[in-house]
């Protein structure tokens, strides 16, 4: 049966509604929740603006957190244009050692530019320009002060733009 995407909206693009989730527990126990959520009807893009991603590694590691790996090669590798480009910008926590941030910074970069670059190959777009830029607090471009281990965690960010090849014309 196929639905319409305005069926539940409506008119209006976007719409709160309240969800009631009822359960079994391993008991045989039944429980029941409600809450509210917000649906928003989204549009496909034109292929004129830039699209952004980002991802959140773990605390030290070069490896982005699992679930980011499907993330990536079925949510964001669709939304590549072939002759576009594809920007890594990768973030660091804050280290003693400039060295081992710019190492990690590189790593991360490499992780997400590999799971893209394989993504892009299955999907036979080999027109893709891949840049990747690393920063660390060294470089004055930390996306949060290391205050507190919340801002911490939140530099051990990639972001992703996915520039389409209209952009990219324009720009030249």
């Amino acid at each position: 049966m196929e639905t319409n995407k305005k069926t539940i909206i409506r008119e209006s693009l976007r719409n709160t509604y309240k969800v009631t989730m009822k359960g079994k527990t391993n008991s045989g126990g039944i429980i029941i929740k409600e809450t509210s959520i917000q649906l928003e009807l989204m549009t496909p893009s034109n292929g004129l603006g830039m699209t952004r991603f980002s991802i959140i590694f773990e605390f030290e590691d070069s490896r982005s957190i699992s679930v980011y790996g499907n993330y990536l090669s079925k949510i964001v590798v669709p939304r590549i244009y072939s002759g576009g480009k594809v920007v890594i910008h990768c973030f660091t926590e804050e280290f003693d050692e400039e060295e081992h941030s710019k190492l990690l910074s590189k790593a991360r970069a490499n992780d997400v530019k590999n799971i893209i670059r394989n993504g892009l190959t299955k999907a036979g777009k080999c027109d893709v320009l891949l840049e990747e830029q690393g920063f660390d607090e060294f470089s004055g471009y930390s996306l949060f002060e290391d205050d507190i281990s919340e801002q911490d965690f939140y530099n051990s960010t990639v972001i992703v733009d996915i520039i389409p090849p209209k952009l990219l014309k324009a720009a030249n």
